[in-house]
């Protein structure tokens, strides 16, 4: 089933304070992250449709988010309890994969006294099918008078990369962002 932004934004808004209340950070991604951010810096962006939401926690808050999640009434996916990596959630008809991000001490894991939006900066994330290194950042979008915490342009842009399952449009957005704010894009 395929949602609009708008069929989706009121829900992923509360979904997101719920997390930050619990101390759970998350950041929006994928198709989802991308429209929020092209709302943001293009003009007259028209936001796709999305099969999913996809979001990043901090892995050693996954444990947690299970619990809270089943303790919402939120169903998941029981292919969830078997890996590591990828959590999947039904909420009201809209499908969440949460993907689980580490990173080391030289990055750090939080900046103490830091706010939510940059509390995954310098994780790694990890795909199923390697371990490739992704510097996160992160940035805020507003949205119907919600504010979304997101992964930045490069961010962005490097997952689409290593990943190598990127839609062409989605590629076109971080490109058109990245000129947008001067920013430089390697690979």
């Amino acid at each position: 089933m395929v949602h609009s932004l708008e069929e989706i934004s009121e829900q992923l808004a509360e979904l997101q304070e719920r997390l930050r209340n619990e101390d759970i950070n998350s950041l929006v991604g994928g198709g989802v992250g991308l429209d929020l951010l092209g709302l943001k810096y293009i003009k007259d962006f028209q936001p796709r449709t999305h099969e999913d939401v996809d979001l990043y926690i901090d892995i050693s808050q996954r444990g947690r988010l299970m619990s809270l999640l089943k303790g919402m009434g939120i169903k998941i996916d029981p292919s969830s309890h078997k890996n590591p990596i990828h959590l999947i959630a039904y909420v009201n008809g809209i499908t969440y994969d949460f993907f689980s991000v580490s990173g080391n001490e030289k990055y750090g894991f939080f900046i103490e006294n830091a706010s939510p939006l940059r509390a995954l900066v310098g994780r790694q994330v990890c795909s199923l099918h390697d371990y490739t290194p992704i510097r996160f950042h992160t940035d805020i979008a507003t949205y119907s008078e919600n504010n979304y915490y997101v992964l930045d342009c490069l961010s962005e842009h490097n997952l689409l990369f290593n990943l190598r399952r990127s839609k062409e449009r989605d590629i076109k957005v971080v490109k058109q962002i990245a000129n947008i704010k001067n920013l430089e894009l390697t690979n």
